[in-house]
């Protein structure tokens, strides 16, 4: 409750945090989901007033701490989810590399997901695109040795890899 409510003093801290207990409210994650259900504002602070025996003021600024704490937490949350998903994106590149060329090991095929991932390239659509503009842009006949260099250098294969 103190990190919550910074001027809050240790006794009446821990007055609230006994009369939150006397209530089965025990920890500061159902203190918080009370809250919430309660729609926060006016009638999270009443119930907060209720619950820890505070007055309206301290009961306002813990409800304001609870509310930080939830905004933090959420974006915890959107941050470890925008990570999973670039992980999923870059696993489905990988595996998209070993479906293509079966000599690729699995770390192979990742370093090369993981490159091609910080040159831009972090879908199998997106490196498709690219092949055909380097075969594009080869010589008469020397497309596919375009295509091949294309993938030597933005996938950082070996030679024999990115030719097969």
């Amino acid at each position: 409750l103190r990190t919550l409510r910074c001027d809050l003093s240790s006794d009446r801290a821990r007055a609230a945090a006994e009369a939150a207990a006397a209530r089965g409210v025990k920890s500061v994650a159902r203190l918080q989901l009370l809250w919430q259900e309660a729609g926060g504002g006016a009638a999270g602070t009443q119930l907060l007033a209720g619950h820890l025996g505070l007055g309206e003021h301290d009961a306002r600024e813990v409800g304001l701490g609870l509310a930080r704490r939830a905004a933090e937490e959420a974006k915890q949350a959107a941050e470890e989810a925008e990570q999973a998903a670039e992980e999923a994106k870059l696993q489905a590149m990988a595996d998209f590399l070993r479906g293509l060329c079966g000599d690729l090991s699995s770390a192979q095929a990742r370093a090369a997901a993981t490159a091609a991932a910080g040159r831009g390239i972090r879908s199998a659509a997106r490196l498709q695109r690219r092949w055909g503009e380097a075969v594009a842009v080869g010589e008469s006949g020397e497309g596919a040795a375009a295509g091949v260099q294309m993938l030597v250098e933005q996938l950082e294969l070996e030679e024999d890899d990115a030719r097969e």
